[in-house]
């Protein structure tokens, strides 16, 4: 029998054996932290986005998915506008799979279209990194597309992807900063979250 398997209380051994008082795969995010915005009160006016008269700043983030099988992961865009008293609001969600640079620019150039959105936040992984070069040269440049593209890239030392995940969103959603809308991938976000 393993150790973990010994232990009734899960939190006990990850704090002991990996000096973490939480598993990175208990402690989801409680419905209770979840709240809503009204959609039909979001306006674009003078090329800014005000919701309920007061202005966002909108951010998209990506993280690509650049392999397609049934295990694959989707790559998805997120929108999110930030208020001057650092709300969180997620606008819109957009998850697919493709291997296909010319289709990842299709999704990317509907949500610019639907928000313009100034600047693009993308996970750059070693595999990540030729799409994200070919996408700037091959697509955006000669479209003309202004958009201003900062390439995160996470060490070990960050931690894993759920780390780092929880590390930003937890303290956020507990501190009651993130709303979202009432349409499009937001069951799927609740439901990953």
């Amino acid at each position: 029998q393993t150790k973990f398997a010994k232990y009734l209380d899960k939190t006990q051994f990850f704090a002991q054996y990996y000096n973490k008082p939480n598993s990175a795969t208990e402690g989801a995010i409680a419905r209770s932290c979840f709240q809503y915005f009204e959609p039909l009160h979001l306006k674009h006016s003078a090329g800014y986005w005000f919701l309920n008269g007061k202005r966002i700043n909108l951010i998209a983030a990506v993280d690509f998915s650049y392999t397609l099988s049934l295990r694959s992961d989707y790559t998805a865009i997120a929108i999110v506008g930030i208020d001057a008293d650092r709300n969180y609001y997620v606008l819109d969600i957009d998850r697919y799979k493709t291997k296909s640079i010319k289709e990842h620019f299709e999704h990317l150039l509907d949500l610019h279209k639907r928000w313009d959105f100034k600047k693009l936040i993308v996970e750059a992984v070693s595999g990540a990194v030729p799409l994200i070069n070919e996408l700037k040269e091959s697509y955006l440049k000669p479209n003309g597309i202004i958009l201003g593209i900062e390439e995160v890239k996470p060490t070990r030392h960050d931690g894993t992807k759920n780390e780092r995940l929880k590390a930003i969103l937890d303290p956020r959603y507990m501190n009651m900063q993130v709303w979202h809308s009432r349409h499009g991938n937001i069951q799927t976000l609740e439901d990953e979250l």
